[in-house]
């Protein structure tokens, strides 16, 4: 009897960790940037979500950028948005005035995300003023 009762304790274990396991995933976020220094007009910028590994699930992305610790921007370009393999967002080119700008981008995802340290990207950009000849 405490065999068949072992035995249904290490059943009931299995599938509850196997079913555990299929809800994890693990999700990275990437700013996409050519560069650092830009002229006012070619700065663009978008950021990329891209699985790593596990399920497909829903994502929710958020981007801000901020100049001496201010948010001079706001973007949110998916709201519990499908992902499978990757996800793009628009391209953006903000009207940014000469001077140094922090990109942060984060995501969340509506899985067990396994590694959350890659949920977030830093980018320092700077927009420089451009000469008068």
């Amino acid at each position: 009897m405490k065999i068949l009762a072992l035995l249904l304790i290490f059943a009931i274990s299995y599938i509850y960790i196997s079913l555990a396991q299929q809800d994890s995933c693990d999700y990275k976020v990437e700013i996409f940037v050519d560069g650092s220094e830009f002229k006012k007009e070619d700065f663009k910028w978008r950021m990329i979500a891209t699985k790593i590994e596990g399920k497909s699930t829903n994502i929710t992305g958020r981007a801000e950028i901020q100049a001496d610790g201010k948010t001079i921007k706001n973007y949110k370009p998916w709201t519990s948005a499908p992902i499978s393999k990757q996800q793009t967002s628009s391209e953006y080119s903000p009207n940014l005035n000469p001077g140094r700008y922090q990109i942060k981008v984060e995501i969340n995802v509506e899985c067990e995300d396994t590694n959350q340290d890659n949920n977030v990207d830093i980018k320092i950009i700077k927009i420089i003023e451009e000469k008068e000849k």
